[in-house]
């Protein structure tokens, strides 16, 4: 599993502690697409959202249709979530 940054995209590769993030009052704007753009290059197959809402797996849907995107909220239950993910991860 790979954790990219919000911030830019970039690979993290360095852990921040509570204390070094609450000194961070003006924190820039997440930069999704950059983050989305990321996990492609790192060989992702599949997004999964989970949540609130919709809107990161639509912006992935669109801007990578070849690449399977969904969230919790598409999914009544949690076992239908989990029966889709072994289905597009196997």
């Amino acid at each position: 599993m790979r954790l990219f940054s919000g911030i830019d995209g970039s690979p993290v590769v360095k852990h921040l502690s509570r204390l070094e993030q609450a000194g961070q009052t003006d924190l820039p704007t997440v930069q999704w697409a950059r983050c989305l753009e990321g996990c492609v290059e790192a060989g992702a197959s599949v997004f999964f959202e989970l949540g609130p809402g919709r809107a990161l797996n639509e912006m992935a849907a669109g801007a990578y249709p070849d690449i399977s995107a969904r969230s919790l909220e598409d999914f009544r239950t949690l076992q239908g979530a989990r029966a889709w993910l072994a289905r597009v991860v196997n």
